[in-house]
């Protein structure tokens, strides 16, 4: 991870899985390392928002491939 002039490292991962001969799963993974009070406060206020935004567009993968 480097720093970043936002005071906050990140790292992310989008994982596909096979699940089957014709499905697999898509996994996401995030990390945020604030290193600053700012960063801190910052991170607690958006996370939930991210989580919405990530859940939406799972949602909406899954509707488009499954009709």
């Amino acid at each position: 991870m480097l720093d970043k002039p936002s005071g906050v490292d990140d790292s992310g991962a989008d994982i596909l899985t096979p699940t089957g001969l014709h499905a697999c799963r898509l996994t996401v993974r995030e990390r945020y390392v604030p290193h600053t009070l700012a960063a801190r406060r910052m991170l607690r206020t958006i996370r939930p928002v991210a989580r919405l935004m990530t859940h939406d567009m799972f949602h909406g993968l899954h509707r488009r491939t499954h009709g």
